[in-house]
């Protein structure tokens, strides 16, 4: 027996198998070298003691049946947990068989055990592996994807918990957890969980132990969930950490899945890599599915505002948003205003405003790029008031600066905005800057097209005016229509000072009073033009260095000055201002001012030529009136009287400028045609016979005649000179006219030419009383003369126009 003994170990020794034997009392009496190695004792140790001593409890508790087996004689083989004396537990490969006497009495127990942790260890995971790279090729739904491999990374033997998460925005959050509960872990729902370790970006994997635990939200409720140890490795797509998978521990395991995690993280990130070119196709299908419809709708808008409210419209549809916004930035950048709305609680929070202080769209204004929030706190909202939610903003940009946001948020924060609603917003937004491209070129066009027939009924408005003043309004008001801006001024230059020939809107009376006390200098904004002779495009005055401290009570923001120049000196400036408010130049503005400045210097200079050559008549009439009266020297200052007293009662009557000039005229060539008179007739002291009257009523038509060849003369002095003679009743002259057939202001002026007469020395008579007269008037009144125009003209008279004689 113990020949065959010592030959048996001698056997196993040489394959490295440790063996043990026992008595019948399951006492060692051998060990090999092997076991010794095995279980790290000696002989001398552990021969004479319990076989339990040294393989622990594993074999007599959890074998039962094995036992019952290797005491019928046959031999037990199996796995089990062995446990070495020092404690340390490891897998063994055991085969057990008793030895019997002749007399089939039991002598002992043989048993021969190999460590099989490790071969144990690598077949667990290579079936984990297996079972993973099967799921990873055949499930079809990502979400099932990640939930799956963690369920199989959290069998038996394997990890405690795992967890999958999905890199958003500036951190992750979780899409899939096994062997915990998801809402264990909502406070590291949205967040970083391991403060992005070097080792974890780099491809490498984390293994954090429990001393390490702390310091982050994530690892911090790791250890009061009772994990040990966390081992972490990032998954790449295209080279890019997209996501990680962790694995939680709440002890020691004897198998170690780090061997396969890179191996699943490299099968997850091709088929990952595969789905992100497939949600890219779909994204860029659906993106130009939605482009292609907002284009559509954008084209046909008319406005910014529909522009703005399809573009948020859009939004709802295409995205998980509640609620949509387009935000304008005012131009001090000092607010953002809802310009249209779509989704929850939109219409009360288009009245209200953005300060800087609230909200993420400030940033996006600010920085112009797209913003991305899955859980953001109230303050990075839009406009509603909400606990928690998603956010996104993308900038609106015009000619390279960024002046508003497209942004939308959802309703809770367990809702989030996708990839492909971003790449859905961002395309949007961009066919809402070139929608609004499209409408401000065809507003440029219609502003040029409107300021050009602005411009071209200015330039006919001011061919029919002849005071400065009309002329100077005229254009005020074209200048503050085309420029946006609220109140204009025209400014006449008197030595250094500024005096208000001409105003358009509510300038304040304060500022047009000081503005003509305060004479100009060579450093002020009204010198430095004047100088130069350019015009000035102030976008704002407050920020101008050359402006007068003295304007800023007066709120005047934007502005223009420009120079009215006339015989090649500045004769004065036209200006205009908008109030409290900054506004935008249009690319034209300088082409339209010096239309404006141009148009007004050519309408004064032709205005003043015209009465140059008005008062150049008027004083070749007067000459004519006065020859007459040297002729018939009796009858001196008639001329100037008639005038004087015939404007008197123009204006009292309320003739206008044409036809008070007509008047002016007609009563200087009224008695024109007396130079065919001859002497013996005009100068006759006695009673006129028949002959001699008839050259007498003859000098009105004879006058008509000399002068209707004058085609500036207006038809209303033609009247005054062939009518002035006519008669209420019909008995005057040439034509024997009655009432109304008299025209106007011939009848107007029968009745100043009829008092003058009466009051003036004639050859044939003597100058009558002023009361006489007045009551001849009354007397002729309704019978001669017209009574309305007689009652009129002796309310006008007063002493200093009969001074005039």
């Amino acid at each position: 027996h113990k020949i065959m003994t010592d030959t048996f170990f001698s056997v196993l020794e040489t394959l490295g198998e440790a063996a043990l034997l026992t008595d019948a009392d399951l006492n060692l009496v051998v060990l090999n070298s092997a076991a010794q190695t095995l279980y790290e004792v000696n002989s001398q140790q552990m021969l004479g003691r319990k076989l339990v001593d040294l393989i622990g409890t594993s074999v007599s508790d959890t074998q039962t049946e094995g036992w019952v087996k290797v005491l019928r004689g046959d031999v037990w083989r199996g796995v089990v947990w062995h446990q070495k004396p020092n404690r340390q537990r490891f897998r063994a490969e055991v085969s057990v068989r008793a030895l019997f006497d002749q007399n089939n009495a039991l002598e002992g127990v043989i048993a021969i055990v190999k460590d099989v942790t490790s071969s144990q260890a690598e077949s667990i995971r290579q079936k984990i592996l297996s079972r993973c790279l099967r799921a990873i090729g055949d499930i079809s739904q990502i979400d099932a994807l990640y939930q799956l491999m963690l369920e199989i990374l959290t069998t038996k033997d394997a990890a405690d918990a795992a967890i999958f998460r999905l890199r958003e925005s500036a951190g992750y959050r979780l899409t899939a957890v096994a062997g915990v509960e998801m809402a264990l872990l909502e406070p590291i729902r949205i967040g970083d969980f391991s403060q992005e370790e070097p080792a974890f970006l780099q491809g490498e994997i984390v293994t954090v132990e429990h001393p390490a635990m702390q310091g982050t939200v994530g690892y911090d409720l790791a250890r009061k969930l009772g994990f040990r140890r966390l081992e972490m490795v990032g998954q790449r797509v295209a080279g890019e950490v997209i996501g990680s998978i962790s694995l939680l521990y709440r002890q020691d395991s004897w198998l170690d899945l780090r061997p396969i995690l890179p191996e699943i993280a490299a099968a997850l990130g091709s088929r990952l890599e595969r789905e992100h070119a497939k949600a890219r196709l779909e994204s860029e299908r659906k993106v130009l599915e939605v482009l292609a419809l907002v284009s559509s709708q954008m084209r046909q808008a008319v406005n910014r505002l529909e522009v703005y409210q399809i573009a948020t419209d859009f939004v709802l549809q295409a995205s998980q948003a509640s609620s949509a916004f387009v935000l304008l930035a005012n131009p001090e950048r000092t607010e953002l205003r809802p310009m249209a709305g779509s989704g929850l609680q939109v219409e009360p929070m288009l009245s209200q405003v953005l300060t800087r202080e609230r909200g993420l769209s400030w940033q996006v204004l600010d920085t112009g790029v797209t913003r991305v929030e899955q859980s953001a706190l109230p303050e990075a909202f839009t406009l509603r008031p909400l606990a928690q939610g998603a956010y996104i903003g993308v900038p609106i940009s015009r000619e390279d600066q960024v002046v508003g946001v497209l942004c939308a948020d959802t309703q809770t924060d367990s809702e989030y905005f996708s990839a492909v609603d971003l790449d859905c917003l961002t395309a949007i937004t961009k066919e809402l800057c070139s929608a609004l491209t499209r409408l401000e070129a065809l507003e440029t066009v219609q502003r040029r097209a409107d300021a050009f027939a602005q411009l071209a009924q200015l330039s006919s408005d001011l061919e029919q005016l002849e005071d400065e003043q009309l002329i100077a309004t005229c254009g005020l008001k074209a200048l503050v229509d085309l420029t946006g801006l609220d109140v204009g001024v025209y400014f006449t230059l008197n030595n250094q000072f500024l005096v208000a020939s001409a105003q358009v809107g509510n300038l304040s009376p304060d500022y047009l009073a000081w503005r003509q006390n305060t004479p100009i200098t060579a450093d002020d904004t009204f010198g430095k033009v004047a100088q130069r002779g350019t015009i000035a495009l102030i976008p704002d005055l407050t920020l101008a260095p050359d402006a007068n401290p003295n304007i800023s009570p007066f709120d005047f923001r934007t502005a223009v000055i420009a120079p009215v120049q006339t015989h090649g000196k500045v004769r004065g400036f036209i200006c205009a201002s908008s109030i409290d408010r900054l506004v935008t130049f249009a690319p034209n503005t300088q082409e339209i001012l010096e239309f404006i400045v141009g148009r007004l210097a050519r309408a004064i200079e032709r205005a003043e030529g015209i009465q140059e050559i008005i008062d150049t008549r008027v004083q070749a009439f007067r000459t004519i009136g006065l020859a007459l009266e040297l002729r018939d020297f009796e009858t001196k200052g008639h001329t100037d009287r008639v005038v004087e007293l015939s404007l008197q009662l123009g204006k009292a009557v309320g003739l206008n400028e044409p036809q008070l000039q007509a008047l002016e005229w007609g009563a200087l060539l009224h008695d024109i045609g007396k130079v065919a008179v001859p002497d013996q007739v005009l100068l006759k002291p006695g009673k006129l016979n028949a002959d001699e009257w008839l050259w007498i009523r003859q000098h009105p038509r004879i006058g008509f005649q000399m002068i209707e060849g004058l085609r500036f003369l207006p038809p209303e002095t033609l009247e005054i000179v062939l009518y002035h003679q006519e008669r209420s009743d019909g008995s005057g002259y040439p034509d024997n006219l009655k009432l109304e057939e008299i025209p106007y202001l011939a009848r107007l002026f029968a009745v100043v030419d009829v008092f003058d007469a009466l009051t003036s020395q004639r050859p044939y008579k003597d100058a009558w009383s002023l009361e006489r007269a007045i009551l001849e008037l009354q007397r002729q009144a309704g019978t001669t003369l017209d009574p309305i125009l007689v009652g009129t003209f002796l309310q006008t008279l007063n002493a200093p126009i009969l001074a005039i004689a």
